[in-house]
């Protein structure tokens, strides 16, 4: 058996609950026991310890000795009894008488706590905590930037190539659009949903959710620049929309909420201060690491430095975009644009810096290094950059399975690119012969017939030119006579003028 507890001297006080009050409290105890003889031990009321909501486990306390009234003397050791008026201790259970601490009260240690503090009952008096409960509380707002949040979340997916999250997102911007024009204008007094207002409309919702929202006569509980120069921005008022929106310190601002601000004050600077634009898309790149917006500033940022010509910082973001994003619902068309821009780089027309293009596109899977330089070929010809084209072209070959499209595609770049050459024209065209117009698109049909007739042309006007040259005496022209030098350059020209015309209308 374990051993007793010693019992210590000095202890200090301690309340339980009396009798009366336990039964006030709605506890279930024993009935009061008849007062003992002189001599004689106290009977020892039971009180309940609950195991069960509504149900009592009976527990021993002995409260026979009690101390006499605070303030009151009494000599060490004395008894008094206990009258109703008592002074009690209030405690978080209810109300307490307070014990000697020469009663029998190391017995009760032993007592659950429920017992000597029991928790509070239905019919205990109410405290400071539960007053005007009954009162019916005021109707909150709806929490409208909830849908905003799952849109933002949605569109995350979208930056690493969730493609059907396109068609969600279609969806779910009419659901909230309509929410928003429902909601009763107190709801935009909710910090939170005017904040969602804002970023929803940044998001792709366009102006006519906040146009509604306005028109019900509550401004938003936000800053008001924000939400007139978000709807300069978006309905094209450049002017008002620098004045109110440009101007705002975006590091002020939630980063839920900064991002998409940054975005749209680089698209408003781009054109009057490049690189304040710059600066803009790295401060939103920061802001939302991994998600839609940092995709979207990166994309936007590459293509400034490559306006600037600035390599160095073109090759760094490119890198990046290409190694984090390559999958993103956006990258198709990054790609083409991306094409675009190397074509303007200094190094594309210099065979020995041309591994810089290796470089770029070494993150990529093949197919995807395959459909960038075939780009590339096909951007370089428009520009007449025929020695970046025919490199291209090359680095395509190098991997394209032999009768692929792909393979179609750079010879047939490689061989216009040739076509225009005095030395290589008749090699172009009897290559250009081999390739299959219905494997190819409609722009690449049209770029083989121009190729075609710019390499006959070339090499007529060469043969005529070395008869010309033997001629002793002018010969009078026969009568097919437009064939005569002249015309056969002519026709090279304008041959040539189509090859240049034929994606002059694509935005590059």
């Amino acid at each position: 058996m374990p051993m007793p507890l010693p019992r210590p001297t000095n202890l200090p006080s301690i309340a339980v609950p009396s009798q009366t009050d336990t039964a006030a409290s709605g506890l279930p105890v024993t009935p009061e026991p008849a007062p003992a003889a002189d001599g004689e031990e106290a009977a020892v009321p039971t009180v309940a310890a609950p195991t069960a909501p509504g149900q009592i486990a009976e527990k021993q306390a002995s409260v026979a000795q009690v101390a006499a009234p605070v303030g009151m003397p009494a000599a060490p050791g004395a008894l008094v009894d206990v009258p109703a008026e008592a002074p009690r201790v209030s405690g978080h259970g209810g109300t307490f008488l307070r014990l000697r601490p020469e009663s029998d009260i190391w017995d009760l240690l032993d007592a659950p706590l429920n017992t000597l503090f029991p928790p509070a009952f239905a019919n205990e008096p109410e405290s400071k905590a539960d007053a005007g409960k009954g009162v019916e509380p005021a109707v909150p707002a709806p929490p409208l930037y909830r849908e905003v949040r799952e849109l933002q979340r949605l569109q995350d997916r979208m930056a690493s190539g969730t493609a059907d999250a396109v068609t969600v997102q279609n969806a779910l911007i009419a659901k909230i659009d309509r929410s928003f024009r429902a909601a009763d204008g107190e709801a935009w007094r909710d910090g939170l949903n005017a904040r969602a207002l804002v970023v929803f409309a940044l998001s792709g919702g366009g102006p006519g959710a906040m146009r509604a929202v306005l028109a019900k006569g509550v401004p938003p509980n936000i800053d008001e620049r924000l939400v007139r120069g978000s709807l300069a921005y978006l309905e094209g008022r450049e002017a008002e929309a620098l004045k109110d929106l440009g101007e705002i310190d975006v590091r002020t601002l939630p980063a839920s909420l900064a991002g998409q601000v940054a975005l749209a004050q680089a698209a408003l600077w781009v054109r009057r201060d490049p690189a304040r634009s710059a600066e803009l898309l790295g401060r939103a790149r920061l802001v939302a690491p991994g998600a839609l917006i940092e995709e979207a500033a990166l994309r936007r940022a590459i293509f400034l430095a490559a306006q600037a010509n600035d390599i160095a910082t073109f090759e760094r973001l490119s890198a990046s975009y290409l190694a984090r994003f390559r999958h993103s619902v956006y990258a198709g068309n990054f790609r083409q644009r991306f094409a675009a821009a190397l074509t303007r780089m200094t190094f594309m027309d210099n065979a020995e810096e041309f591994h810089r293009l290796d470089d770029l596109l070494a993150p990529l899977e093949p197919e995807s290094r395959r459909e960038i330089a075939l780009m590339v070929a096909q951007a370089s010809i428009t520009l007449g950059k025929t020695a970046a084209a025919a490199m291209a072209a090359e680095r395509v070959l190098a991997t394209a399975p032999i009768g692929s499209l792909d393979a179609d595609r750079a010879r047939l770049y490689r061989a216009a690119a040739q076509a225009a050459s005095a030395q290589d024209c008749e090699a172009a065209d009897a290559e250009l012969a081999t390739i299959a117009p219905d494997r190819l698109s409609t722009e690449d049909r049209r770029l083989l017939g121009s190729a075609r007739a710019v390499a006959r042309a070339i090499s007529g006007a060469a043969d005529v030119e070395v008869i010309a040259g033997r001629a002793t005496e002018p010969q009078a022209p026969d009568a097919a006579g437009d064939d005569t030098a002249p015309a056969i350059l002519a026709k090279a020209q304008a041959a040539l003028s189509g090859v240049d015309q034929l994606f002059g209308e694509k935005p590059l």
